[in-house]
């Protein structure tokens, strides 16, 4: 491991939401027990699953690592308030969430971030990161949005035409956040990273560390995505919301303000152009599924 700047006693805590995913959640733990950067409080917040396995190994692991801090609900309280829970509860000066599923192969992904953190002044430091598609296939490189990038107006061009979402789970300097009023989710949106993600990246020094990577388990929902139309409203809802708050900040200079303006509305019109096409699709599978039931005697549903 190189020597780094800074404190290398610095504890940082990761904060692990979980529900149900004993396999995966055993994977993540074995990643993060392998990391050079040993100074780690790790927070696992049980959202009252229903597999028992998952007390189990959470319990199996804690025995074995005093660094492990285990919380279990006694009610599911929504992913997003067990998210704000791992943090509400960490005591470190650095912060990440990670996901229950994600896989970690470099054990110096803690320390490359913390590096980086401390040797540029950020605020926020995020790695390279890919959507597993399947078991041997991963997709969708945050090198290709973010390597150029220098300036806060670099940072957010790439977000506000890319919407990936994996940035997420990157080093936070505590010191440098409000974690009242800046880390907190809007827990009546799907997607609360899409609407956190380029507010932070508007108030805050970020820097992209394309020397690590994780993997995030979760494939993308595409079929979800299309089938459950309510989503399209939500993001709808997120996208005018952001609109209104870069078309007002200050933040920017007018000419900055509009490209990034621009760059939403063209989301957000591929967004209600894209819910045109699944309705239409939905009421055309709909009618031939009736139909096939007429003809086989079913009747009509």
């Amino acid at each position: 491991m190189n020597a780094v700047p800074g404190n290398f006693t610095d504890k940082i805590t990761v904060g692990i939401p979980t529900f149900n995913r004993p396999d995966d959640l055993k994977q993540t733990l074995d990643c993060l027990l392998k990391q050079s950067y040993t100074n780690l409080e790790i927070i696992i917040s049980d959202n009252c699953s229903s597999d028992s396995r998952v007390k189990e190994i959470m319990r199996t692991y804690a025995a074995s690592d005093t660094r492990i801090v285990l919380y279990f609900q006694d009610k599911n309280i929504g992913i997003v308030k067990n998210f704000t829970f791992v943090l509400e509860k960490a005591t470190g000066g650095f912060f990440m969430w990670k996901s229950d599923d994600d896989k970690i192969e470099d054990v110096d992904f803690i320390s490359k971030l913390y590096t980086k953190l401390i040797e540029t002044d950020s605020d926020f430091a995020f790695p390279d990161g890919f959507y597993l598609k399947n078991e041997a296939n991963a997709g969708f490189a945050l090198k290709k949005v973010y390597s150029n990038c220098r300036t806060k107006m670099d940072y957010l061009r790439g977000y506000t035409t890319s919407f990936s979402c994996l940035e997420f789970y990157g080093l936070y300097n505590l010191s440098k956040f409000d974690k009242k009023s800046e880390m907190k989710f809007n827990d009546q949106v799907v997607c609360p990273d899409i609407l956190y993600l380029p507010e932070l990246f508007l108030a805050h020094k970020v820097v992209f560390v394309p020397e690590t990577h994780y993997t995030f388990g979760h494939k993308p929902s595409i079929d979800g995505f299309k089938i459950n139309l309510n989503i399209f409203k939500d993001r709808q809802f997120v996208m005018r919301h952001l609109i209104g708050n870069f078309a007002a900040t200050e933040l920017l200079t007018p000419s900055e303000r509009k490209e990034i303006v621009a760059n939403l509305l063209q989301y957000y019109e591929a967004i209600i152009n894209e819910q045109k096409s699944v309705s239409r699709f939905s009421r055309v599978k709909t009618e031939i599924k009736n139909k096939l039931k007429m003809l086989m005697g079913i009747g009509k549903t």
